[in-house]
Parts: C-alpha cells; sequence; structure tokens
C-alpha cells in the first residue's frame, strides 16, 4: 500500500512508525490493561484502541474539550470526517470510528494519515506517534480543558475526573468504516 516511489519518505516514515505502535497494541497482551496508540502533531491528534469485537475504535481530535479546535473544524472539515467515516461522539466532543478487522496496520495507519492530514492540516513528516497501556476500565482518565492534547486517554496528568456517560448515551450509533469511502 504505502510504497518507496508513492508518497516522501518522510511521510512514509510516519506511516511505518503508526503501523508499529499499532502493532504495539494489537499484538500485545497485557491483563487488565488497555493499549492505545497516539498519533499527533501540535494538538490534533488519533487515538486508536481495541474496538469490543476486534478492529480498532479511534478518536480524532473534537472542540468540546478543545475550544481551538472549533476555529480548525469548519462545516467543510467534519463534511470531510464524515465522508471518511469518522462521527461525533458527544460524551467527549471527539471524532470516532471504528476500523475493520481486516485491515492490516498498514491500511489502519494510512486511515489516521489522512484523517491528519486531510481534515486536521497536521504536518504528515513530523508527526509524533507513541504506544501507552492504562488500566482497564470503562471510563479511563482522560487529558481535560486546557491541557495538551484535551480528550486524550491518558494516566500522565488527567484531567479531574467527571462521570463517563454510558456508550447508550451518544446519539448515533457508530457505522465501522468502510474500504472506498472517498477521502475528498
Amino acid at each position: 500500500m504505502a510504497s518507496e516511489g508513492s508518497m516522501p519518505p518522510a511521510v512514509l516514515a510516519s506511516v511505518r512508525r503508526i503501523q508499529h505502535a499499532l502493532e504495539n497494541i494489537l499484538t500485545l497482551k497485557r491483563p487488565g490493561e488497555d493499549g492505545y496508540a497516539t498519533v499527533w502533531d501540535g494538538n490534533k491528534y488519533v487515538q486508536c484502541g481495541l474496538a469490543r469485537g476486534g478492529g480498532l475504535r479511534c478518536e480524532a481530535a473534537g472542540s468540546l474539550m478543545q475550544p481551538s479546535m472549533a476555529r480548525l473544524l469548519t462545516v467543510d472539515r467534519t463534511e470531510r470526517l464524515a465522508l471518511l467515516g469518522w462521527q461525533l461522539d458527544p460524551r467527549f466532543g471527539n471524532y470516532v470510528t471504528v476500523l475493520p478487522a481486516n485491515l492490516s496496520p498498514e491500511q489502519d495507519a494510512m486511515v489516521i494519515l489522512i484523517a491528519l492530514g486531510s481534515v486536521y492540516g497536521a504536518d504528515l513528516t513530523n508527526l509524533q506517534v507513541e504506544t501507552d497501556w492504562i488500566a482497564s476500565e470503562h471510563c479511563p482518565p482522560r487529558n481535560g480543558p486546557g491541557q495538551n492534547l484535551a480528550g486524550v486517554i491518558t494516566t500522565r496528568r488527567p484531567w479531574p475526573p467527571r462521570p463517563c456517560m454510558p456508550a447508550s448515551s451518544s446519539t448515533t450509533p457508530l457505522r465501522p468504516w468502510r474500504r472506498g469511502q472517498p477521502p475528498t
């Protein structure tokens, strides 16, 4: 998919780093912990963890916990996110998609790269990538408003906890990402 001649070397290096982070959380088994791969440029991020039933559940930065994203996430850009298979999850204000288990980590990395580049305008040659393992719980800790990467699941300096809304309170059910959706 991502080959030596199809993209600049620095972007290809980002794809490989994302792919390796995703392989880490997909293959390592740590009882009582959930793995997350986070990819970011400034406060523009996508974070993925294992989805119930397989595949990856990914969240992209939204404006509820990061009000500065409101300037970036214009109607045109949120429509682009929707075309790429991302939906607003009102629980934390992030955009969410479920990548099916039949995609390879390289394909998952490309989906993440397309969202960060075409919607968020991230610098694809300078992405930060990391994995983290967090105690399994219904409502994992997140960075809060005013913190860098607000909304991201973390244990570093999480926001004071607030009760999680149950997944059933989301206004729209998540649809799995579908190959062939136009990345406009």
